[in-house]
């Protein structure tokens, strides 16, 4: 068992199954960290109990995922991760007047989780940027994979803050049994960062999903300009073809097969007519 302070604990998954005030209390069901999928906190009349899973910022890590509980005399996390314990060393350490209660280190807390968040999701944009730059450059091998990338971790993003409100809202509109009106005055501030931290994922939904937008514009251009390619040879080998066939056909009183020059004749007008189509079409523009 790790303690911070007598009634703040940090207890790993096999010590809350001997904790006697857990055990008692029935604070949880099960102790295993490992199936939390949300955050989220449920309010009792003496009590509130609830999970983290925040999203690692990170690629291809899993969630960090821990439970707690919390009532007017203890405050204690189940963890197995380490990451609670190095988090409230870390808020302990700075001086300031909410550590006087279990309300105040929450909300201490909850401002931790998200303190880098805005510059995660600043950074995250330039990365966008630098994406559609590529696309619209002409570089879009394997973006399609990427983008979709990018909009499942937005759409984590996104609703791991939408947690993260209700869970506040919880602590905002607890019957002044567990929070002072201070503290509760806190939860308020930290309510509106979240909005505003949804809001700028809800932004960079949108951006990635213009920037799909114009990844598949860029594709439609390239096969536009493919089809523009093969129906330009298409239309200069059309007179060529018919030539082809007219002189490919089984008449013997044709006079051009007696002529001397007659197949010089053949290639000299399908090099003319290839001259004539490729002046033409740059005449309208066709490339």
């Amino acid at each position: 068992m790790s303690s911070l302070s007598e009634s703040v604990l940090v207890l790993r998954e096999k010590e809350c199954e001997r904790h006697p005030y857990l055990k008692e209390h029935l604070y949880f069901h099960t102790f295993d960290t490992s199936h939390i999928r949300f955050c989220k906190a449920e309010s009792y009349p003496d009590h509130i109990v609830g999970t983290f899973a925040i999203p690692s910022k990170k690629e291809n890590h899993a969630p960090i995922r821990f439970a707690y509980a919390l009532d007017k005399e203890h405050l204690i996390f189940i963890d197995e991760s380490g990451f609670v314990k190095s988090a409230l060393k870390k808020i302990t350490e700075q001086k300031n007047a909410l550590h006087e209660d279990h309300g105040g280190l929450i909300c201490l807390f909850l401002e931790y989780i998200i303190r880098n968040d805005l510059i995660y999701l600043t950074e995250y944009e330039d990365r966008l940027a630098d994406m559609e730059s590529h696309i619209l450059s002409g570089e879009i091998t394997h973006c399609d994979r990427k983008i979709m990338d990018c909009q499942k971790d937005i759409l984590k993003r996104y609703h791991y803050y939408l947690q993260l409100s209700d869970l506040a809202t919880v602590f905002e509109e607890e019957e002044d049994l567990l929070f002072s009106k201070e503290v509760k005055r806190y939860f308020g501030i930290y309510s509106d960062r979240i909005d505003r931290l949804k809001n700028q994922s809800q932004l960079l939904r949108d951006y990635v999903a213009q920037i799909q937008q114009v990844y598949q514009s860029q594709l439609d251009i390239r096969q536009n300009n493919i089809m523009k390619i093969l129906t330009i040879v298409t239309t200069i080998f059309l007179p060529l073809s018919l030539i082809a066939g007219w002189y490919g056909m089984n008449f013997t009183n044709m006079p051009e097969l007696a002529w001397k020059y007659g197949y010089l004749a053949v290639i000299l007008v399908s090099l003319l007519i290839i001259l004539f189509c490729i002046w033409l079409f740059k005449k309208m523009k066709f490339w």
